[in-house]
């Protein structure tokens, strides 16, 4: 395991450290990973923040938002509501863990296909996880394997945005200005946010069948149930 220690009082105010730490298996391209520490004004160890290849597998999806989802608008006992929790992530850790056993075994094969150069290629990544999303997520489409998808889509979307107005990234990059390119991404996000929920409040309206059940069932509670009431308990607490 990689480790990075910092001292409290070593890095400056306003300042970011940046140490990158080489992979064990080195690419062609010697990439490495970087592990990012960021100091606000006073270096104190709760501001730290270390961005990691852990930390992305442990942030993968909002599942602790899910599960108060299933507490909050799920009918049934605690019982069964807890079973319900268990049963999600059990099934979120072997989807994960099994995804991760295929990508990389791909990953090993690829590199050692017989007349190849023994190293990774450029889209070695992309074939394995072309492979590993059909058989574990593509084959079983099941609420929870669509969580993660859905949750995956919108990161490549955010990112794939980001890529798009970068210099030198495609044919049309050299007709986006820096003022333009520095505008747009001050204004993507909001933009993004806003249509979003534009849109899900009008499919909300006049297509909720379209809808998942677990949004649709949540927002007939807070936007529709909330239209009716009798008492300040079903008004601020439980309504129907």
């Amino acid at each position: 395991m990689d480790t990075l220690l910092v001292s409290p009082s070593s890095p400056r105010p306003n300042t970011t450290l940046t140490t990158a730490v080489p992979t064990r298996r080195p690419s062609p391209q010697a990439r490495t990973r970087a592990l990012t520490v960021t100091s606000e004004r006073r270096p104190q160890w709760n501001r730290l923040r270390i961005e990691s290849p852990f930390s992305a597998c442990a942030g993968l999806t909002n599942t602790s938002s899910n599960y108060r989802m299933i507490f909050l608008f799920r009918s049934g006992t605690i019982r069964e509501k807890t079973k319900l929790v268990f049963k999600a992530t059990r099934q979120h850790a072997r989807n994960l863990s099994t995804f991760a056993i295929i990508y990389k075994a791909s990953m090993i094969l690829l590199r050692n296909i017989p007349g190849g150069t023994g190293k990774e290629g450029r889209y070695d990544t992309f074939f394995a996880g072309l492979l590993g999303g059909y058989a574990v997520f593509g084959r079983q489409p099941g609420s929870i394997s669509q969580q993660i998808v859905i949750y995956v889509f919108a990161r490549v979307m955010l990112a794939l945005a980001k890529i798009a107005i970068q210099p030198n990234m495609h044919p049309l990059s050299s007709l986006i200005t820096p003022e333009t390119r520095t505008k747009m991404t001050d204004n993507a996000y909001p933009v993004f946010a806003s249509m979003t929920w534009a849109m899900v409040m009008y499919i909300w309206r006049w297509h909720p069948e379209t809808l998942a059940s677990s949004l649709r069932s949540s927002m007939v509670y807070i936007y529709g149930d909330s239209d009716h009431w009798d008492s300040l308990r079903t008004l601020l607490l439980h309504n129907k």
